[in-house]
């Protein structure tokens, strides 16, 4: 096997996260399951669960925090946070519009406007 054709190894200390960075993670990991455990137990299941005001702290920790994880191996777990946050905000949306359109009573909180007259008569 010749020189040029060995595995190159990353310089000594590239790509390891201190130790206070894996602290954040995990702090952001636990904002995250804290929100979602409290909008479950609050408002049930359409509720976005990670879209509380914890969720929101937890959000921007990690969008301060995403450039100093850049290169560790970090970097997929601050890209899994953000995108895990933002797809429970679509996955809300949806469920929300399922729920105006489904036309039950009670698929909306009481004082909310029920579009789904709306739906039957445009459709």
């Amino acid at each position: 096997m010749s020189e040029s054709s060995a595995p190159q190894l990353p310089p000594a200390g590239a790509g390891i996260p201190s130790q206070s960075l894996i602290s954040t993670t995990l702090l952001v990991y636990a904002l995250f399951a804290v929100a979602a455990v409290a909008a479950l137990v609050s408002a049930g299941l359409l509720s976005t669960p990670l879209l509380g005001l914890i969720g929101l702290i937890a959000l921007i920790i990690a969008y301060v925090k995403r450039g100093e994880a850049a290169g560790t191996w970090l970097q997929s777990h601050y890209r899994w946070l953000i995108r895990t946050f933002w797809f429970s905000v679509l996955w809300n949306i949806v469920g929300w519009l399922a729920a105006a359109h489904s036309g039950s009573p009670g698929a909306l909180p009481s004082g909310w406007p029920d579009y789904s007259l709306c739906w039957y008569v445009t459709a």
